[in-house]
């Protein structure tokens, strides 16, 4: 998986080289790719999101190319990666609310310590034997404003906050800019 946010482009040309890749590995008869999963789809995925599927020749020796895949893909820079069966990792995505076997939940109010604390975790669970596609939750940054509305002021021209979102949302569609909102200098 590239990091969150990759352009569907960017994910296709990243997946496209380790696919390229994957299939010149000794016992590998053929490697196939989904980037994304629409969004109605019992497991959406953003397109920042490829799934390959390996078929083996027969006879190969399936832990040699195992090993071979996860050490090619997770050098790949930027990406992380889960090797195992599809089954697997659907049981896993049903059983723990994320596509890895196990899922650690961390709770709190401070987002950017909670965030540090998962990449404590993680680098953690990486050093222990036999642990293996070990990967923190990635998140999108999203800067948001919010707006508070003063009800009795909508209410004093006949407006409600959802009237006054949408007649917002429309004006922005058909009409030029009647504001501009800067912070830290950008508008």
């Amino acid at each position: 998986m590239a990091p969150p946010g990759t352009s569907l482009q960017e994910s296709n040309r990243v997946a496209n080289s380790v696919e390229t890749r994957l299939a010149q590995i000794e016992g590998v008869r053929s490697v196939t790719r989904r980037t994304g999963r629409a969004e109605r789809d019992e497991h959406a995925e953003p397109v920042s999101s490829s799934e390959l599927d390996v078929t083996l020749k027969p006879g190969a020796d399936k832990a040699a190319v195992r090993q071979q895949i996860a050490q090619f893909a997770g050098a790949v820079p930027g990406v992380t990666v889960q090797v195992g069966q599809p089954i697997e990792h659907r049981l896993s995505h049903i059983l723990s609310g994320t596509p890895a076997a196990i899922a650690i939940n961390v709770f709190g109010e401070d987002l950017p310590t909670l965030r540090s604390l998962a990449k404590q975790i993680e680098s953690e669970l990486k050093s222990l034997p036999g642990a293996r596609d070990v990967t923190a939750n990635r998140e999108v940054l999203i800067t948001s404003m919010p707006i508070q509305y003063k009800h009795q002021d909508l209410a004093a021209v006949g407006l409600t906050p959802a009237a006054r979102f949408t007649s917002a949302a429309s004006s922005k569609r058909n009409s030029p800019p009647v504001a501009r909102f800067y912070w830290r200098g950008r508008a």
